[in-house]
């Protein structure tokens, strides 16, 4: 896509220091340039996560040594909807992530597509068999060693509508390609008149605890981003934009989940809700469906959860011509 590094304006290039928590995980805060540090140690001592069985000990094991550093800070928005100034997105240390957030994860299933068909033949669909379990428990542990937070970087919503916490961060363009690479086949190669590009590097992850949800909402267009050539930045790409959102399951039903279905409804608006379709999380799968500021983007909520096992899903976007 070619690069250029975000604005100074509005984030700072900055560390990840270890500030001690209550439940175990990381503080982002300032610090020496460039520096470092292993969330895994934080990942361990999180007794909330380990006793409800949130992040299994052989991920836990894997993401020994990870470094994990700030690649930008933005103003982002809290539940309450009040803006929050300096909300960081992270990067991690490409060469000591595990191989398979790297570079992706060999598998012999092949991703299939099942459309969904909304009242008004807006464009959703799922791709199940998008990616293996193991990843999906690598990137909950890994979150979960970043720590959610309630703000969300770079959203402004209103009071009440995104009930959840959040952590985002950019994985290596590798594992982006990768994960494009299984399902290339399966998008539509052109909307609007603009060709299919990728997907974005940076994702954006949700947990959905007991009585949390995202009401009625549209996704709006991203540019596409990824880790600039230090290997800490946030960089955006020019001459892309984001037609697409990509839910990606991390968990499910298997895992403890109860409630979180994600609700479809019309491309048409608020006025026309009836007839929605619930897609249920299914761990490995991924729902996507159009975002914009057009007509063509559809409605959609993410259900409450009930009392069990966190949710966990994480947003990517498909990237077009611009």
């Amino acid at each position: 896509f070619g690069s250029r590094p975000l604005s100074p304006k509005g984030f700072a290039v900055g560390a990840f220091s270890a500030t001690a928590r209550s439940r175990g995980t990381l503080r982002a805060g300032r610090g020496a340039p460039g520096a470092m540090q292993s969330p895994a140690a934080a990942a361990r001592d999180n007794a909330d996560a380990a006793c409800e069985g949130l992040v299994s000990p052989d991920a836990r094991e894997a993401l020994e040594g990870v470094k994990v550093r700030i690649a930008a800070q933005i103003t982002g928005s809290l539940p309450d909807g009040r803006s929050v100034p300096g909300v960081p997105v992270f990067s991690v240390a490409e060469e000591t992530l595990p191989q398979e957030l790297r570079f992706g994860a060999a598998t012999a299933e092949a991703a299939t597509r099942r459309d969904v068909a909304l009242v008004d033949d807006g464009l959703a669909f799922v791709v199940d068999g998008a990616f293996p379990a193991r990843v999906a428990d690598l990137l909950v542990a890994l979150t979960e060693a970043m720590g959610y937070e309630p703000a969300a970087p770079g959203i402004q919503t209103p009071p009440g509508m995104r009930m959840n916490k959040s952590v985002h961060f950019l994985v290596p363009d590798a594992f982006s390609q990768w994960l494009f690479g299984r399902m290339q086949h399966l998008l539509p190669q052109q909307l609007d008149g603009c060709k299919l590009l990728g997907f974005s590097s940076r994702l954006d992850c949700y947990k959905y605890d007991d009585g949390d949800r995202f009401r009625m909402h549209t996704d709006g267009q991203w540019p596409g981003y990824g880790i600039g050539k230090d290997g800490v930045s946030m960089i955006e790409w020019p001459g892309a934009i984001s037609k697409i959102s990509l839910l990606l399951y991390l968990n499910d039903e298997s895992d403890g989940v109860r409630g979180g279905a994600t609700r479809l409804y019309s491309t048409r608006g608020v006025g026309h809700t009836s007839r929605p379709v619930d897609v249920q999380p299914a761990k490995g799968s991924i729902l996507c469906f159009r975002h914009g500021y057009g007509e063509d983007s559809v409605l959609h909520e993410g259900l409450g959860v009930r009392k069990g096992a966190p949710k966990y899903v994480a947003r990517i976007n498909a990237l077009y011509e611009r």
